[in-house]
């Protein structure tokens, strides 16, 4: 079996913005951190942090959605979300102006890759789709 190789990745600086945490048009309770590029701005995450349940006839919250918050925590070494505003951080993508997959902590050289926090929870065809 071939070992498992991470395509190289268009690294650029940015500041956290703001988090947000919300209930979109949908009612599916999100996550996204915008991050400022020098005055560019783009988000990173979007999320969904819930599902809708069928026999509660409501949304419900997720143990991947709240991995996703909590991983986030821990790439910054944080207690609170709040916390990471104003941080440095480096935005992984798989090309230059392309979609955020990651981020990474300039301090400890940390990752948080979508691609490896999706494997962790779904079934390989949920991500492929993804």
């Amino acid at each position: 079996m071939k070992p498992t190789t991470t395509p190289p990745m268009h690294r650029e600086s940015a500041l956290i913005e703001s988090t947000d945490l919300y209930i979109e048009d949908h009612g599916i309770l999100t996550f996204f951190v915008t991050l400022n590029f020098g005055g560019a701005m783009q988000g990173f995450g979007g999320v969904s942090l819930s599902v809708h349940d069928e026999k509660k006839r409501r949304h419900v919250g997720t143990a991947a959605g709240m991995d996703f918050v909590l991983r986030v925590l821990q790439l910054f070494g944080v207690c609170r979300l709040s916390e990471i505003v104003g941080r440095e951080c480096i935005a992984l993508r798989e090309h230059a102006m392309g979609t955020i997959i990651g981020l990474e902590n300039v301090e400890s050289g940390k990752q948080l890759l979508v691609s490896s926090w999706s494997r962790e929870w779904f079934a390989p065809e949920v991500v492929a789709s993804a």
